[in-house]
């Protein structure tokens, strides 16, 4: 119990360190700045060390994300499902799975700030799979 204890805070502090809190923008479109130390994983893409926008899409579909480059261009646009979390923090969170093994770590939702309805970024089925097993995390990321 205490080995399992252990593992989850330095997962904790593992999954911390990839992402330095910034801050919000945009109600509307629930654009939301990270930094990311170390690459991560999105569907169909590694993203590598960086700032990012997140944000919904700006055709106002609702299950669908995209994401920017620090100078606002599109990475990537990703289909999403509601992700409903049991309260809401302050500033913006991550969800991201850690693989371990020396993966790359996975964002597996965002949710904008002081929010409970979130977006679950879908991943193809093996991966999906892969993902539920991994040890998740939330990262908090605003001011």
């Amino acid at each position: 119990m205490l080995i399992r204890k252990m593992l989850s805070t330095l997962c904790l502090a593992f999954a911390t360190a990839i992402l330095v809190p910034v801050l919000h923008a945009d109600q509307t479109n629930q654009a939301t700045k990270v930094i990311f130390n170390q690459p991560v994983q999105i569907p169909g893409k590694i993203l590598p060390a960086g700032s990012y926008w997140i944000q919904m899409a700006r055709n106002g579909d609702p299950d669908i994300v995209q994401i920017f480059t620090e100078q606002h261009e599109l990475i990537a646009s990703l289909f999403t499902i509601t992700r409903e979390r049991p309260e809401t923090t302050l500033p913006a969170a991550v969800v991201v799975a850690n693989p371990g093994d020396g993966k790359t770590q996975a964002i597996v939702a965002w949710f904008y700030l002081n929010r409970t309805e979130g977006h679950e970024f879908l991943y193809p089925k093996v991966e999906r799979q892969e993902l539920a097993r991994d040890t998740k995390q939330n990262v908090v990321a605003g001011d």
